[in-house]
């Protein structure tokens, strides 16, 4: 455990006494690690738009991704300022209100890019879950035109190199992960959390603050391949989506829509294509 923990941030691990039974040595004392959940308060031109139970760390990624995978924010173009300050494990200002900085993005547009009544009120985001009040007959998602395409033996590489970034993962479990990657298995970024829809966002936001096109790109998840991943893949043109989960008939259904090719069920040597196989040259 101690070369494990080597490569991990511990302030993201909350050591804790528990009791574990096997069927050879019954049941005992042990020490485990959990991953940090937090929630982080995202104000969007001055109003409290969001509460994201997240894993503390690249807060402006993640509020940035989210902003925008979701809708929020039309083009990350309008985005003007994103501030954010504080860090785990560091002494951070509270604000009046006694909360901490590090829990709070604020994030300025141009304009005024919440429309419906129903979007101003505050959403509680939870780390497994997506938005709670979204209304999927009312979404207006692009079409993916991408002509992007990998082959299909270059799918397990990408699934070992996932495991390779699952530092935290091995150490406490209980955490997501999602990986970009270029055509030729490239890592263009790498993160986890605790909430799958997290993960993406943080991949999205640290592509869009440094000018990273991504309709070229991979996207990787550890997590269940559900409408929502496809639909924050839809919004900023990610032409390929690899689970090692498998998909929902929404999933699905929403991926042919949207011209996204979906692949579930990754395992090395296996995986199944559920719409747009074009991507995949076998």
């Amino acid at each position: 455990m101690t070369s494990i923990l080597k490569d991990v941030n511990l302030a993201l691990l909350k050591k804790v006494e528990i009791w574990k039974w096997t069927k050879e040595d019954g049941g005992k004392k042990v020490e485990a690690h959990l991953s940090i959940e937090e929630p982080l308060a995202l104000e969007l031109n001055g109003k409290t738009a969001a509460i994201l139970m997240r894993l503390p760390g690249n807060e402006k990624e993640l509020a940035v991704g989210f902003c925008i995978s979701e809708g929020l924010v039309k083009d990350f173009k309008d985005i003007v300022l994103v501030h954010h300050c504080g860090s785990l494990g560091l002494n951070s200002p509270a604000s009046e209100d006694g909360v901490e900085q590090r829990n709070v993005v604020k994030i300025k547009t141009t304009r005024e890019t919440v429309s419906s009544s129903e979007d101003l009120a505050m959403l509680l985001v939870r780390s497994g879950c997506g938005r709670t009040n979204l209304d999927i007959a009312q979404l207006d998602l692009p079409v993916c035109r991408s002509q992007t395409t990998v082959e299909a033996k270059s799918l397990g590489r990408m699934l070992v190199l996932l495991a390779g970034e699952q530092k935290l993962k091995h150490v406490s479990g209980g955490v997501h992960s999602a990986v970009l990657f270029d055509q030729k298995e490239q890592i263009i970024c790498s993160y986890e959390d605790v909430g799958r829809h997290n993960a993406m966002d943080k991949a999205i936001g640290y592509a869009l603050m440094r000018d990273i096109p991504l309709d070229d790109k991979i996207a990787l998840i550890s997590g269940r391949a559900s409408y929502e991943m496809i639909t924050k893949a839809a919004r900023v043109g990610i032409p390929i989506m690899l689970s090692i989960s498998l998909p929902t008939s929404l999933a699905v259904e929403y991926a042919d829509k949207c011209g996204i090719t979906l692949v579930g069920g990754l395992r090395q040597g296996k995986f199944n294509v559920y719409s747009h196989p074009n991507r995949i040259l076998f």
